[in-house]
């Protein structure tokens, strides 16, 4: 199999072939120009001449003769001519040093005499090119034809050598370009062949290094930005995957060893019943908390694997937010908080109600954990430019500006959260955000000037009817503006 050429040899070859054919039309060009330029030259002095001359010639007796002598044998420009003088019965003149031939004096003669007008015309005699000019003579008398004829071997000489210097200038300036196109291209792909040598060379402890090249800000430097970008992409990547196992390894161990303690210590000596249930009761907390633990991590992988994909029906949303903050409101009571629910009477979301119940049910749970007591939290639904948006807020410490970017990273636990009574993986809202993605939606904290925390669930579907404000137990409520914080 013949080995394939580089790019830079291609690029090579087609501007070398471009330029070649480029060289060549102009060099035809300029040739043909330069073959006009010198039969013109060479009709104009036969022209010349023949004016000079014609005035100058008297018949004598039935004889043609110059008034000022001898004919020229040579135009003015120092180029060799031929003079004959043509009547009915034959050549009546002739100053050639080399007689014209009599059958192309005969042609000529007819041709004149014919069309009564100058003629032109180029021959070979003795393998010497002749340009042949022939005019009528009618001060001499009917039938008077004068011709002059010169040789155009020295103007082909000087063409021929024209067109071997341009010969010789085509080749000079394809190869010089041609080795210039080589060594721009050489400089313009030296930034792909770095780009290769860093791709063959990567594994997965280098991906902190970069392309390091100077180039002009076109589109290679577009080329070695991006290549840079999708490894600094690829290293938070993978440092992120390296934290998320790191993570989930210690969130798994921390239950584990715990049973396993709980395990250990029951079955050390002889217990009564009620203790070995308290030990019992102990790791089926555990037990559930891995449960709810690995749960989350296998959605979080489906999510990352594109395979979590919602069974999208018509979900009310009036009833959804009411039943979500029903089942909440027992929690609710027991820290002394209050939810308030603003919703429309009507419209529907095209959604999977079990995974968007859950997305509500964690930032419930976080308001609810998180507001102070005698404090409200508001779940508000409403409609416009073509999507919902579901409000959870609080009043309670909100996020630190400095932490805000951070909550929705797996395992992302804030201070306040590692506070007794506020256990979790940190993994509820990396879980609400990827249902949402996987809705066509996001989840995002908005802001505001107030304290607490807002989160906003925005899934795309269609209008709904005037909104309603009311509260879970029925009663009306206020509507809440757009606040910031909360938490994970």
């Amino acid at each position: 199999m013949r080995p394939r050429l580089k790019t830079r040899q291609r690029l090579t070859l087609l501007a070398v072939a471009m330029l070649a054919a480029g060289v060549a039309v102009s060099a035809g060009l300029v040739y043909a120009s330069l073959t006009a330029t010198v039969d013109a030259d060479a009709d104009e002095s036969l022209v010349a001449e023949a004016g000079q001359l014609a005035p100058t010639l008297i018949d004598e007796g039935g004889r043609v003769i110059s008034t000022q002598g001898a004919l020229p044998r040579e135009t003015p420009s120092g180029a060799a001519v031929a003079v004959a003088v043509m009547g009915p019965t034959g050549p009546m003149l002739d100053s050639s040093l080399q007689p014209l031939d009599p059958s192309l004096l005969a042609r000529v003669y007819r041709q004149v005499v014919r069309h009564r007008a100058p003629v032109w015309i180029t021959v070979t005699t003795a393998g010497v090119p002749h340009r042949v000019y022939a005019e009528p003579l009618p001060e001499l008398g009917p039938g008077m034809v004068l011709i002059l004829s010169r040789s155009l071997q020295e103007t082909q000489t000087d063409l021929a050598q024209a067109l071997l210097l341009l010969i010789v200038l085509g080749a000079v300036v394809t190869a010089g370009g041609g080795l210039l196109v080589y060594w721009v291209t050489g400089r313009a792909l030296r930034p792909v062949r770095t780009i290769a040598q860093v791709a063959r060379t990567l594994g997965e402890q280098d991906l902190h290094r970069r392309v390091e090249i100077s180039v002009a800000d076109d589109e290679m430097g577009q080329l070695v930005d991006t290549f840079n970008g999708m490894l600094a992409r690829l290293e938070a990547a993978f440092e992120a995957l390296k934290r998320f196992t790191a993570d989930a390894s210690h969130e798994l161990r921390a239950p584990l060893m715990l049973m396993q303690t709980e395990i250990d210590v029951a079955l050390s000596r002889g217990r009564h019943a009620a203790e070995y249930e308290r030990t019992l009761r102990s790791v089926r907390e555990e037990v559930a908390h891995v449960t709810r633990l690995s749960e989350q991590l296998l959605m979080l992988a489906r999510a990352d694997a594109g395979q979590l994909r919602p069974e999208l029906e018509a979900v009310d949303v009036a009833d959804l937010v009411h039943e979500t903050a029903a089942r909440w409101q027992a929690a609710a009571a027991r820290f002394q908080v209050e939810i308030e629910v603003a919703a429309p009477d009507q419209g529907t979301v095209p959604a999977d109600a079990s995974l968007v119940r859950r997305i509500l049910d964690n930032l419930l749970d976080n308001a609810i954990r998180h507001s102070p007591t005698g404090g409200r939290v508001k779940l508000r639904a409403e409609t416009g430019a073509g999507e919902w948006v579901i409000r959870v807020s609080d009043q309670g410490p909100g996020i630190p500006p400095d932490q805000a970017a951070a909550i929705f990273n797996r395992f992302t636990r804030l201070d306040q959260a590692r506070s007794p009574g506020h256990g979790g993986a940190g993994l509820g809202l990396a879980l609400s955000l990827a249902i949402a993605r996987a809705h066509g939606g996001d989840l995002r904290l908005a802001t505001n000037g107030g304290p607490g925390a807002v989160f906003e669930l925005r899934l795309p579907g269609p209008g709904a009817e005037a909104t309603v404000s009311t509260s879970a137990d029925g009663q009306s409520g206020d509507k809440e503006p757009d606040g910031a914080g909360a938490d994970v």
